[in-house]
């Protein structure tokens, strides 16, 4: 992993964004809020989402039409991941012949497949695969911030077949919003974040779902605490961009998954055991672990 030169103006003049909501509202914000665009145009299909994204300035224009992102200059596919892929396959419609194409899927590995299938060599040598590292449990334009990648880290993805200067212009952009940009291997960053996003989330659907199917679970739920909400928390995400996720990282999700049943396989065995010296060290690895990484959250 390393970080990317930076060279040219972050500055376009037409950049549009597939998806406006919590991401791509963002992008749109921070894009505006920075002057780094002449002029910012969204593509969604639902029309609430549409009008609150012009009502709040995320975007100066907007439509429900992919064929609208005709010049411009750059766009950035914000939508769930499958959704994405989806759109390349008619990208004649709607990509200019100069324009560079980025993402901010937090998947890769299905889109960059999808990119050297559908893709011609030019529109693949202006594809630069990228993730920002933010989010919230709120989703849509209205919880859109121009501040939302600030202090962030954003990974950069690019192919071997990735123009060099795509790639420097993408990473500027995204340090002109204030992320810090790293760069990664498509398949190195679909095991990272199958880990420390992925794994976890479903861990917090799995709790939220064990405890509303519980016929005590909502009595309980009266009762919980601070640690209670902070890791239930993310269990609050957009479901279609979740489910998306998880089926276009099935295999690094299923790989983890496997080593967290061993886990709780072993911790139901050393309770069961009432083995309290083992427990208490399985535990104290856990808890010395998390405070060691401390400093390296982003």
């Amino acid at each position: 992993m390393s970080g990317v030169a930076l060279s040219e103006s972050p500055r376009w003049r037409c950049v549009g964004i597939v998806g406006v909501g919590l991401i791509g509202g963002s992008v749109g914000a921070a894009l505006r809020a920075n002057g780094l665009a002449d002029h910012v145009h969204g593509v969604e299909p639902a029309a609430a989402s549409r009008e609150l994204a012009l009502a709040r300035g995320l975007v100066d224009t907007v439509s429900d039409e992919p064929s609208s992102l005709r010049g411009c200059d750059l766009v950035i596919l914000a939508a769930p991941v499958l959704r994405n892929a989806a759109l390349l396959e008619r990208v004649t419609d709607w990509l200019s012949a100069d324009a560079v194409l980025t993402d901010v899927s937090s998947t890769k590995a299905d889109l960059c497949a999808a990119a050297r299938r559908l893709l011609s060599a030019n529109e693949l040598h202006r594809f630069v695969p990228a993730h920002p590292i933010a989010g919230s449990d709120a989703s849509g334009p209205a919880a859109a911030a121009a501040n939302l990648f600030a202090g962030r880290t954003t990974v950069l993805c690019p192919l071997v077949e990735t123009d060099a200067r795509a790639a420097a212009r993408v990473a500027e952009l995204w340090t002109a919003m204030g992320s810090r940009v790293v760069q990664m291997p498509s398949d190195e960053h679909d095991a990272v974040f199958a880990a420390v996003s992925h794994l976890p989330h479903l861990l917090a659907f799995a709790a939220m779902n064990q405890l509303i199917d519980h016929p005590s679970g909502r009595t309980a739920l009266g009762f919980a605490g601070p640690g209670f909400r902070d890791f239930s928390r993310i269990a609050g995400g957009d479901p279609q961009l979740w489910t998306e996720a998880l089926l276009s990282n099935r295999a690094e999700v299923l790989a983890w998954l496997s080593g967290f049943e061993a886990q709780l396989a072993q911790a139901r065995t050393l309770i069961a055991q009432g083995d309290a010296s083992a427990l208490l060290e399985w535990i104290a690895a856990a808890s010395n672990a998390r405070r060691a990484a401390h400093t390296q959250l982003n």
